[in-house]
């Protein structure tokens, strides 16, 4: 796939600088968004941007891997766009990873703008499209977002070696840009603990979700990319994050595949100071009682 080509299959963990939110009237009206895109492959940005995504993808789980991939989340707006369902879906995910950044197709009162955006858009400084030095603010912008994302990374990988938190193989994580087909999937488990944000929808909240796939089909590679994601926004809403794997590649070092040996490594990842139940299951209910006192991933 070539720098500028619109990340749009999902065949691939390709890498995305931006997120292009648009509406599509906006572009059969006079091009603008297209030209904006053609401006920024130019500049030699990888782009999500869906012209040509075909009609079998579903659209929710494109746009909720993409922008959690993306450095920045350009949203073209005008009143139009901010009349619509998928850019006003668009803009809150953007706004949920604090990576929004609007510009104006033309002049936008805040009477336009959801409620839920506008702390968003004013910390935003919403710029005009024609703007002589648009490309200079995204670029700066991008740069931002890519410093701070290995910023909290770096940190949250040295949280996370020291304090045993996510049990995970590392290495995996320098495999994950060949993670193949897996959006539906990255996208569920990112909804699932949207689901349990503060604030969120109490008939809605996920508590548990299961994968269940046989050995080699990309399980733990999967699991060490959200942990690898959820990293770069420290952990968002979460206390607690553990990970166990009994991940062994063929090596027949299963030492971590028994339930009690997680059980009792979980109790002191959560703090547990106490003499540790002989009983197996009352050992589980202490850890579940523990986990329901604090946020935990």
């Amino acid at each position: 796939m070539e720098n500028g080509a619109n990340i749009l299959d999902g065949a691939e963990f390709e890498e995305v600088d931006i997120f292009l939110s648009y509406n599509h009237a906006d572009d059969l009206d006079d091009g603008r968004p297209s030209r904006l895109y053609d401006r920024l492959v130019e500049a030699g940005y990888r782009v999500a941007f869906d012209k040509g995504l075909r009609g079998g993808e579903d659209f929710v789980d494109w746009i909720n891997v993409n922008v959690a991939r993306a450095k920045l989340v350009v949203a073209l707006w005008s009143t139009r766009s901010l009349g619509a369902d998928w850019c006003r879906y668009e803009a809150q995910r953007a706004h949920e990873h604090r990576k929004l950044f609007p510009i104006e197709l033309e002049r936008i009162g805040d009477e336009a703008v959801p409620k839920f955006l506008l702390a968003a858009a004013a910390t935003a400084l919403r710029v005009p499209y024609d703007a002589p030095n648009l490309l200079e603010q995204i670029a700066q912008r991008v740069t931002a977002s890519r410093a701070e994302a290995e910023r909290k990374r770096a940190a949250s990988a040295r949280a996370i070696l020291a304090s045993q938190k996510a049990h995970l193989p590392e290495v995996l994580a320098s495999a994950q840009p060949d993670l193949f087909g897996r959006d539906v999937e990255e996208s569920m488990l990112l909804d699932s603990w949207a689901s349990c944000a503060p604030g969120a929808d109490p008939e809605k909240k996920i508590n548990l979700v299961v994968l269940y796939a046989i050995g080699g089909a990309g399980k733990t590679a999967l699991m060490r990319r959200m942990v690898d994601d959820l990293a770069t926004n420290d952990f968002p809403h979460a206390e607690k994050v553990i990970g166990w794997s009994a991940y062994s590649q063929g090596s027949g070092d299963n030492r971590n595949a028994d339930a009690d040996g997680f059980i009792s490594a979980a109790l002191d990842m959560m703090g547990f100071e106490g003499e540790k139940p002989a009983d197996s299951v009352a050992r589980a209910r202490l850890l579940a009682g523990l986990m329901q006192k604090k946020r935990t991933l």
